[in-house]
């Protein structure tokens, strides 16, 4: 999930920039062009990010139903449990 939260960012930050400078953007020598189809290619090298994040939602997804079998949770669930079972009563 890194991977697709970094190439995204990077993606837009350089498309921000780019529409920031006007037609200079479209300017070889500010090589914002260049940067941005790198960036571009960054998206689909070792995975498309399409790809990646499904296969992190099947992760989390899977991990979430393994916890509610067994009621045993970790990270944010365990800290929220017990508060939701106190409003609960």
């Amino acid at each position: 999930a890194i991977k697709v939260a970094a190439s995204v960012h990077c993606s837009r930050t350089l498309q921000t920039c780019r529409e920031c400078c006007g037609g200079q953007g479209y300017r070889a020598k500010n090589r914002l062009g260049q940067l941005k189809a790198d960036s571009d290619i960054f998206q689909t090298f070792e995975g498309d990010n399409t790809v990646l994040l499904q296969q992190v939602t099947k992760y989390l997804l899977a991990e979430l139903q393994r916890q509610l079998k067994i009621g045993q949770f970790s990270g944010v669930l365990a800290f929220l449990t017990p508060q939701m079972l106190q409003s609960a009563e």
